[in-house]
């Protein structure tokens, strides 16, 4: 009789049909369990209804059940972590007998205490898991005489229930190939319709910055895959699928500058006009070399500012020169590349004069064309600042409860703070304060002509930034509230309808009011930027 239940099935949180929600770790994985002859699915979030959380949940686990699998692996990430757990439990109690195991970075970071916790989770798999995948598979459907104490970067319980945590799988080295693709898995609507490709070119970034738990994952080694196999990748893509534009999943691709150079040579000997962007960071690319990086394709960066103050800059281990951001940003956009800056704010020890200068270089790189995003600190289990706050974080029970599954699992959440740190909060007076400064700056940039000509209109009746945007959360934090305990998608339609309130109410104010001319102004740009 055939057998028609899968040998595993992995689920993966990605949350719309797109190419670059997919988790290329889990693609890289699956292809290698397909090459030894193992029976594969792939399940995503996004082949369920979200509407309510219990129906999510109920469509995600009859997903998983239609392939009849002896295992199920989870790809975890923090922000989804809880459902994840939940789904795992959802599983083992309608089926004891299927396993259970979960990799990915949350799962790593907290492997110790997931498997002390909950029963529902078997295996967790740590390190990166190209050469742990198979032999993983073997054991557990007997397919070799390996045992789990034999598998490299597994974490387990042995038969007094102990926790056993193998030693971690050597990671791939600087230069590493991979002799497969893994488009076949992917849905071809998805690929077709993505606007660019996400590839993987590289793993691994050698600074400490306090804020950042990649560094206790990837030990801080720095690696770039093959750049030949990056190229040959580039153009199975293109002659396969016709995409010729491409995201390169690496956090920080352009350390090593003659690399980097050696690639944009190979880029230009294509016979494809190929576009790609990339993340780096400000101190390390220069004038030249974001120059031949934009001479062969480049046409978008990342760069992971996040704060504008040298004290604070020092402090979190991020030790960038605030003077060469601006240089750098503007040298990129010189060369038609587009730039996207990150901020944060809410470190415990930023001060008021700390976010007042986080504030001016956002205007200042806003003024000159960059794309900046802004973030509310959230700390990071791994991350330095996690183990030295840990003890002082408190549940938040207003923050991110539009996420998934946030409200229905609350009382697991709060039990353990431990693995869904992402829902906990650092009070201070200036956190509090300016708790809705992100959301200022969402509705900003969606209308960012009259953002920028707001902000500059505030300063000169002489506030700071601080200052203007404390105003700014003032006149709108009646809505701002109501949206976040209504958990309200801030979309363009609603910016619009809050800018409105902005320049209303600015119009009468006692202090701060602005002029006839002004309000036509701010009006007649908002108005543009509808068009």
């Amino acid at each position: 009789m055939c057998d028609n239940s899968f040998d595993i099935v992995f689920v993966t949180p990605s949350m719309a049909p797109e190419l670059r929600q997919e988790s290329i770790g889990t693609l890289i994985l699956a292809q290698k369990a397909v090459e030894s002859k193992y029976k594969v699915a792939i399940v995503r979030f996004w082949e369920a209804n979200r509407t309510d959380y219990n129906t999510f949940a109920n469509e995600i686990c009859e997903r998983i059940f239609s392939y009849m699998p002896k295992i199920v692996s989870f790809y975890c990430r923090e922000s989804e972590y809880h459902i994840l757990i939940d789904l795992a439990k959802r599983i083992k109690k309608v089926s004891p007998i299927t396993t259970i195991v979960f990799g990915g970075p949350q799962a790593e970071l907290t492997a110790e205490d997931t498997l002390m916790s909950f029963s529902c989770v078997d295996y967790i798999c740590c390190g990166e898991g190209e050469n742990t995948i198979v032999p993983l598979l073997d054991m557990i459907l007997n397919k070799n005489n390996c045992t789990e104490h034999t598998i490299t970067g597994l974490v387990y319980r042995d038969a007094e229930c102990n926790i056993v945590k193998n030693r971690l799988p050597e990671l791939l080295p600087d230069n590493y190939t991979r002799s497969f693709l893994y488009y076949d898995l992917v849905p071809k609507n998805i690929i077709r319709n993505s606007k660019s490709v996400t590839i993987d070119v590289g793993r691994g970034c050698p600074f400490s910055c306090t804020f950042c738990s990649t560094k206790t994952f990837w030990k801080q080694k720095f690696r770039l895959r093959d750049l030949s196999d990056t190229i040959f990748e580039i153009n199975y893509v293109v002659n396969h699928f016709g995409n010729n534009l491409f995201s390169f999943s690496h956090d920080l691709f352009t350390v090593n500058k003659n690399r980097v150079l050696d690639f944009c040579f190979q880029v230009k000997e294509l016979a494809h006009d190929v576009k790609w962007t990339c993340s780096a960071r400000i101190d390390c690319v220069d004038e030249d070399l974001i120059e031949s990086m934009a001479s062969s394709g480049l046409v978008g960066i990342y760069y992971g500012v996040e704060t504008g103050s040298s004290r604070m800059q020092n402090l979190i281990n991020k030790r960038l020169n605030i003077q060469r951001c601006v240089e750098i940003v503007k040298c990129s956009i010189k060369n038609n590349v587009y730039v996207t800056t990150s901020f944060i704010y809410g470190f415990p020890d930023e001060t008021y004069d700390d976010l007042n200068k986080t504030l001016g270089l956002m205007h200042q790189l806003m003024s000159i064309g960059a794309n900046v995003q802004l973030h509310y600190l959230s700390f990071e289990k791994g991350s330095k600042l996690f183990e030295s706050y840990k003890q002082e974080l408190s549940y938040n029970t207003s923050e991110q409860t539009n996420l998934l599954g946030v409200k229905e699992l609350s009382q697991e959440i709060q039990q353990h703070p431990e693995l869904f740190p992402t829902f906990w909060n650092y009070t201070t007076k200036l956190r509090t304060e300016m708790k809705f400064l992100k959301n200022i700056h969402e509705i900003g940039r969606e209308y960012h002509e009259t953002y920028l000509i707001l902000i500059s209109m505030l300063i000169k009746k002489g506030l700071d930034y601080v200052g203007a945007y404390k105003l700014l959360i003032e006149l709108i934090q009646d809505s701002l509230v109501r949206f976040e305990q209504d958990n309200v998608v801030i979309k363009k339609s609603i910016c619009y309808f809050l800018f409105e309130k902005i320049i209303s109410r600015l119009s009468t104010h006692s202090e701060y009011r602005i002029t006839e001319s002004e309000t036509s102004l701010l009006k007649t740009t908002l108005l543009n930027g509808n068009l």
